[in-house]
């Protein structure tokens, strides 16, 4: 059509033609040439450029507003898969560091097992301690693998509630007294109150005790010293259970990533407990499952709140609680188990008189009074190769693996 046109234009003009391909109209084609030659040679040469250069133009228009219409996907596009190659390597960071956390009690646990096989029938109170390793081990371990699960199967939309009739101040206090004895053998005072018109309602109970359970565990673990406290108030329509505590407190920035999956916090703080962040992940998850959610407020070094908000479902019965108990302290607090998650252990350098009982072998003459230093960050493992180093007749120096010494 255009070449057309100008072969019926004798004069000089300007004019505009619409360029349109099988996607429609791409733009058009303003042409302002001078008076074509006479000679009819050069004038058909002309209509010949002119022909080869509107296609390509057309075509090029074409893949121009195409690309203005599809950059905005792939700007979008790109911004997502970014985010899953993070995502992504947030999982294999948190897969490196589960594999520590996995091993790191089964290693324990099976030592101890290999030194109550090599043992004598007359060390029995030897053998208590080593089985009370082997089961802090073994249920931390069952946590862990438990959190991992839950997770995959919230994620998979695989996880079904049981939902049934609760009483509230009996979870509570069956709660409390699941961490009444960590909790005073650091030397916490435990708080608990309620609101006098909560009694009952409806929820999944283990899932519930689960998210009850992580909160009240967080708080005892992250409080050096002070007081950890649960309180269950009725606020309209829902249910509000919040576990505060006097503890180390966060961060903005820690709040911001506190439940994202597969993320640790860094700092020194968190360093010096173990555990895989997972818990609190999965029981926001669960959370909002029951159609609530977890909020949390905190300062840094002011301690924290995190409070479980759960829709009020009207259930039958009703038994009226106190509206407020302090939970007692034990006469005489509960020594940790030794090497335990919560025990105690040595911030520097601790000697240990090992005075060395039967060993299986022995060591060389030249090592005998000699210490040895022992590098470890977990009171299990670190107790295992006390213990073994001492059957060979070994004095042992056991340093925490701490910044300030400059072990790595």
């Amino acid at each position: 059509m255009l070449v057309q046109d100008l072969q019926q234009r004798q004069s000089d003009w300007q004019t505009a033609w619409q360029i349109k391909t099988s996607r429609g109209l791409v733009g058009w084609l303003i042409v302002a040439p001078t008076r074509l030659p006479d000679q009819a040679p050069m004038r058909q040469a002309w209509l010949d450029l002119i022909e080869r250069v509107v296609q390509p133009c057309a075509i090029a228009i074409s893949q121009i507003q195409l690309l203005q219409v599809e950059c905005p996907h792939c700007r979008k596009l790109e911004t997502r898969i970014r985010e899953l190659e993070k995502i992504n390597q947030l999982k294999s960071e948190f897969l490196a560091n589960t594999s520590h956390e996995i091993r790191t009690p089964l290693n324990s646990m099976l030592g101890f097992v290999q030194l109550l096989h090599q043992s004598q029938s007359s060390e029995l109170a030897a053998h208590r301690d080593y089985l009370n390793i082997i089961l802090s081990s073994g249920q931390y371990l069952l946590a862990l693998v438990n959190d991992i699960l839950d997770l995959s199967k919230v994620e998979a939309d695989r996880l079904d509630l049981q939902w049934e009739t609760i009483h509230v101040p009996d979870l509570c206090h069956s709660l409390i007294a699941l961490i009444a004895e960590k909790a005073h053998a650091k030397g916490l005072q435990l708080r608990i109150s309620f609101d006098p018109s909560v009694t009952t309602f409806v929820a999944d109970s283990l899932r519930l005790k689960q998210m009850l359970f992580n909160l009240l565990s967080n708080a005892v673990k992250f409080t050096p010293s002070g007081t950890v406290g649960l309180s269950v108030n009725l606020v309209g329509v829902f249910l509000h259970f919040t576990v505060w505590d006097t503890g180390a407190g966060m961060t903005k920035e820690q709040q911001v990533r506190l439940f994202r999956p597969y993320t640790q916090f860094p700092n020194e703080v968190v360093k010096t407990h173990e555990g895989t962040g997972l818990g609190l992940v999965v029981s926001q998850k669960l959370a909002r499952l029951h159609g609530g959610r977890i909020e949390v407020h905190s300062e840094l070094n002011q301690g924290s709140q995190f409070t479980l908000v759960l829709p009020l479902t009207p259930a039958v019965g009703d038994r009226q609680a106190p509206p407020e108990i302090s939970v007692p302290k034990p006469r005489s607090s509960p020594t940790a188990i030794p090497g335990s998650r919560d025990a105690s252990a040595p911030h520097n350098l601790t000697y240990r008189p090992t005075a060395p009982t039967t060993p299986t072998s022995t060591a060389p003459p030249s090592a005998l009074g000699k210490p040895i230093l022992v590098v470890e960050d977990n009171a299990s493992n670190a107790r295992l190769v006390l213990t073994y180093l001492a059957k060979l007749g070994y004095q042992v120096l056991w340093a925490k693996i701490r910044r300030s010494y400059g072990f790595v």
